[in-house]
This record gives C-alpha cells, structure tokens and sequence, in this order.
C-alpha cells in the first residue's frame, strides 16, 4: 500500500502540513540529498526507515548521518517520524 498516494507530494507541499521548524530539525552539514519519494514506501515504520537509509546510504552519506536521521525519526510519533523520514530524503525545503 501507498504511503502517499498518487498525489501525496503535492498535498503536502499545498497544505503546509509539513514544515522543517515545525520540529526544529536541522540536516547535519555533511548530508547529501539522496532525492528520495517516499511514495510507493510500504507505511510500516520500519520500512519506512529501511527505505530512508537505503536511500541516505546509496548517496554516499556516512554512518553518522544515518544514525542522526535514525534517531530523530525515532525520537517522537508515527507523524514525527513521517516528517523526520520526509525532511531527511529531501523531499521538504
């Protein structure tokens, strides 16, 4: 199943739902984009962070990178955790 939808991305973007200072995150200096949609992603929060750190891994950011994305996905919600997953694939300015 969809975590998103056909037009999740889009939601998301016009509804201002999912804001970086919302949580007051901030992407270590040394990430790198990995230009990852997490539409398609099964919703199970485990997979869903497989998916992220798959994806942080494949564009070449270090252990300490993941393991900063994997403790603020971790740190808060289902709803945090969608937010942390969202901001850290770069799909939220």
């Amino acid at each position: 199943m969809a975590l998103l939808g056909k037009h999740g991305s889009q939601l998301f973007k016009l509804t201002g739902i999912w804001r970086r200072w919302r949580w007051g995150m901030d992407r270590p200096a040394e990430w790198i984009d990995p230009h990852f949609d997490l539409v398609g992603v099964d919703r199970n929060a485990s997979a869903i962070m497989a998916a992220v750190r798959k994806a942080l891994r494949e564009a070449g950011n270090d252990g300490s990178v993941i393991d900063t994305y994997l403790n603020e996905a971790q740190s808060g919600d289902y709803d945090h955790l969608l937010e942390a997953s969202m901001f850290y694939a770069g799909m939220l300015e």
